[in-house]
């Protein structure tokens, strides 16, 4: 998805040309870099969620919330790749204004030369990913009301405000003061990150509720459940709390309250699932990374069974892999494992915790404004400037300089697109000191940019020491 982002630059980039002709507007002008900038690129980078539902659309109906988040923040984050590594290679240095961010590299934040903040950028990684996130919770919780539809335009609205300011910054200009009102009630580009926090929190929340409600239906994990003891508590708080609860207040109090009353089993139910999945990967990793790999790839598998069974609800729907893999899968593990295959968590009943907010309607504008920003903010720059800066880079070039951009260009976009799945086949010492030739391939897939991260864990894992074995025994 993070190719996808990032090709997403050309035909991102052709949208605002065409727009900006239309306008009569000039690309470097106030509204070449906030009317059309900023609404083209931050509704354009959400296109691979529509192109992945339309495309894989039975793998659409296994998503989790979390993935949904995870796919809009790869869509940004190639994108502001794309953006910088042009800029960048344009004008032979880096955006000065760029920081490290929060959860996410790519942000920005733009300053007068006395240090006097004039606008916050998380990125575009942060702010798609917010979006993503929040359609997530829409989406797989549609059982808890349409309520939470009214997210998404709340998101949208902040990303738009976050990169209308920055932009307008950029182009000397301010926003309108109803729209800074606005914007600095929703944080002013400072909370982003934080928001995107809260909602990465939600969405494991309801996602580990999903599961829950298809344990029927799903083979359990190995070993014994951990925290035991928290999820006991949970369950007495919970149930002498419930009896207090008036049944003859008004529905929509009831309500609350016993979403108040119920969330502290989700929160345990939601930690102890989380500690059961951590503890079956460390007691896989001692054993090699054959077995890791293994279990990380039925850990996936099970879940994508659970959230499709959960979103069904009760309608017919796609396995995969079917049942019967997924079970005897299950029990092959537990095997390997050395753990009985009778662990999970079930019947949790409880009201996913999650924020509210209301969606705010706000015009934007930009207005005159004499801010002088610190130097390296005018190297920034959105999809039509940064495609027309390389274009105008690149046609100065000779030929030399025209080859070595071509497979710098290559190498980014293998480094892009190169495999970063669960590996199937692993390098054994005893094969390959039999037959180092055939096994080569094997040890340089490993050393592959997408699968050092995997083979690394692998290592660490074979140091761990054996009680690592009993962490689900009781």
């Amino acid at each position: 998805m993070t190719a996808v982002g990032a090709a997403l630059l050309w035909p991102i980039a052709a949208a605002e040309s065409a727009l900006v002709r239309l306008l009569g507007a000039q690309p470097y002008g106030v509204v070449g870099y906030t009317y059309v900038a900023v609404p083209v690129e931050e509704l354009g980078k959400l296109t691979p969620l529509l192109l992945f539902a339309l495309v894989a659309h039975r793998r659409a109906r296994r998503l989790a919330a979390v993935d949904l988040l995870l796919l809009a923040a790869a869509s940004g984050a190639g994108f502001q790749l794309a953006e910088r590594v042009l800029t960048g290679a344009s004008l032979g240095a880096a955006d000065l204004s760029a920081d490290d961010g929060f959860l996410l590299p790519g942000g920005t934040t733009v300053t007068t030369p006395d240090g006097t903040v004039l606008a916050v950028f998380a990125g575009h990684a942060v702010t798609t990913g917010l979006v993503g996130a929040v359609l997530g919770l829409a989406i797989v919780g549609r059982r808890y009301g349409g309520w939470l539809w009214l997210l998404p335009p709340v998101a949208l609205t902040v990303a738009l405000l976050d990169h209308l300011n920055l932009n307008a910054v950029l182009a000397g200009a301010a926003l309108h003061p109803a729209t800074g009102i606005v914007h600095g009630l929703l944080g002013g580009g400072v909370l982003t990150p934080w928001l995107l926090f809260l909602a990465l929190v939600c969405a494991v929340a309801m996602d580990y509720r999903m599961i829950v409600t298809a344990a029927e239906s799903t083979p359990a994990l190995p070993g014994q459940p951990p925290l035991a003891g928290l999820r006991r508590r949970a369950w007495g708080r919970s149930i002498a709390m419930r009896v207090r609860v008036p049944a003859d207040i008004a529905p929509l109090f009831r309500r609350v309250a016993l979403s108040w009353v119920d969330l502290p089993v989700t929160l345990a139910t939601t930690a102890s699932s989380i500690a059961h999945e951590l503890a079956v990967s460390v007691i896989a990793a001692r054993r090699g990374p054959a077995a890791l790999c293994d279990t990380w790839r039925f850990l996936r598998w099970r879940r994508a069974n659970a959230m499709g069974e959960a979103r069904s609800e009760g309608r017919a729907w796609r396995r995969y892999p079917a049942q019967e893999d997924l079970t005897r899968n299950a029990h092959d593990l537990a095997a390997r494992l050395g753990l009985s295959a009778t662990g999970g968590v079930t019947g949790a009943r409880s009201a996913g915790a999650l924020f509210a907010a209301l969606p705010v309607v706000a015009g934007v504008s930009a207005v005159a404004s004499g801010a002088e920003v610190a130097a390296g903010a005018d190297r920034a720059a959105y999809a039509l400037l940064a495609l027309d800066r390389a274009q105008t880079w690149l046609g100065g070039l000779d030929a030399a300089g025209t080859v070595w951009a071509a497979l710098a260009l290559v190498a980014v976009g293998t480094l892009l697109v190169s495999g970063d799945g669960v590996p199937y086949a692993h390098p054994r010492m005893r094969e390959f000191l039999r037959a180092p030739g055939a096994n080569t391939g094997v040890v340089l897939g490993m050393l592959a940019p997408g699968q050092v991260g995997y083979a690394l864990v692998g290592l660490v894992g074979l140091a761990l020491p054996q009680k690592v074995n009993r962490l689900l025994v009781r």
